[in-house]
C-alpha cells in the first residue's frame, strides 16, 4: 500500500460520484464493512442489475461475498482480483479495488472526451456552414453588381468610380426592367453607382 494508491483511489471514487467521503485514514486498520460497501457500489456501478449477496456478518458470509465479487469481476470485466487482499480490508484491499475503480474512471473520462469532441464537431460544422452561406451570399451579390454594371453599359452609361459628380441610386429591379428582364431575382439589393456628368 502506498500513499499514492490511497490518494488516487479516493480521488477516483469522488470523481465517479461515490456518495460518501472516503478518508485515507479509513484503511490504516482493517475495515471490512467499508470495503464491502465500496465493492457493492462498484459492482452496481458496473452492472446495475446484478444480484450480489450483501450479508457480511459472519466469516462464511464474508468469504462468500468476496468470492462472488471476484468471480463477477473476472467474468464480466476481465479484472483479476486477489481475494486474500480483499478479505484483509486494509491498504492491500485498496490496491485491488483500485483495479476496478481505474477501469470505471477511464471509461468515464473517455466518454467525456467523446462528448467534448462531438460538441467541438458541432461548433466546427456551424462555423463552416455560416462561412459557406456568407460566401454564397457575397458571390450572389457580386454577380448582381456585375449584371447591373453590364446593363448600364449597354444603355450608354459609363460609370466611373471615385470621381465627383452626380450620384444615383439604382435598384437591381429597375435596371432589370430597363433591360426587359424579369426583376424578381434581386428586388432587395441596392447599388450605389457614381456617374459622370453629361
Amino acid at each position: 500500500m502506498s500513499f499514492r494508491d490511497l490518494r488516487n483511489f479516493t480521488e477516483m471514487m469522488r470523481a465517479l460520484g461515490y456518495p460518501r467521503l472516503i478518508s485515507m485514514e479509513n484503511f490504516r486498520s482493517p475495515n471490512f464493512t467499508l470495503v464491502a460497501e465500496i465493492l457493492i457500489w462498484l459492482v452496481k456501478r458496473y452492472e446495475p442489475h446484478i444480484d450480489i449477496p450483501t450479508d457480511v456478518d459472519t466469516e462464511s458470509d464474508r468469504i462468500f461475498f468476496i468470492k462472488a465479487v471476484a468471480q463477477f469481476m473476472a467474468t464480466k470485466a476481465h479484472i483479476k482480483l486477489n481475494t486474500k487482499h480483499l478479505y484483509q480490508a486494509d491498504g492491500y484491499a485498496v490496491k485491488e479495488m483500485l483495479k476496478i475503480t481505474s477501469v470505471l474512471y477511464n471509461a468515464m473520462k473517455t466518454k467525456q472526451m467523446a462528448m467534448e469532441d462531438v460538441v467541438e464537431e458541432d461548433k466546427k460544422f456551424k462555423f463552416d456552414l455560416s462561412s459557406r452561406v456568407r460566401c454564397k451570399f457575397s458571390s450572389h451579390y457580386v454577380c448582381c453588381c456585375f449584371n447591373v454594371l453590364c446593363g448600364l453599359l449597354t444603355l450608354g452609361f459609363w460609370p466611373t468610380l471615385f470621381t465627383s459628380g452626380p450620384q444615383t441610386w439604382f435598384t437591381g429591379s429597375t435596371v432589370l426592367q430597363v433591360l426587359n428582364r424579369p426583376c424578381s431575382s434581386t428586388p432587395h439589393l441596392n447599388y450605389y453607382i457614381t456617374l459622370p456628368a453629361k
